[in-house]
């Protein structure tokens, strides 16, 4: 699908027992990094669609727009709000209350 620029319609039921929707399947193709090692992996990404009806026409009339100094505020807030992450900061829940049940 990926050679030939296709994506596929669908109708998603993400478990029994629910109301399914529609969606497009759109391929994604494998991405590795300089090293060679794997970034992307090859597959699908689901995107739901909206119904006919879902679709709604937004108004932007009368909307204030911000002015240059609220917009640069609001980028300084961005960057002071930045925190350096990794996965070993974070403990895994299931893991936790495993060990917590050992003890």
């Amino acid at each position: 699908m990926l050679a030939r620029d296709l994506i596929a319609r669908c109708h998603c039921v993400p478990r029994a027992g629910f109301c399914g929707y529609l969606g497009a399947l759109v391929p994604q193709k494998e991405e590795t990094n300089t090293d060679g090692k794997q970034v992307r992996a090859a597959g699908f990404n689901l995107i739901r669609l909206p119904y006919k009806n879902s679709i709604k026409k937004l108004d932007y009339e009368g909307l204030n727009m911000p002015s240059q100094t609220q917009i640069n505020a609001a980028k300084s807030l961005a960057l002071k709000l930045r925190a350096k992450w990794s996965p070993e900061l974070m403990e895994n829940p299931t893991t936790s209350q495993f060990n917590k049940a050992l003890e």
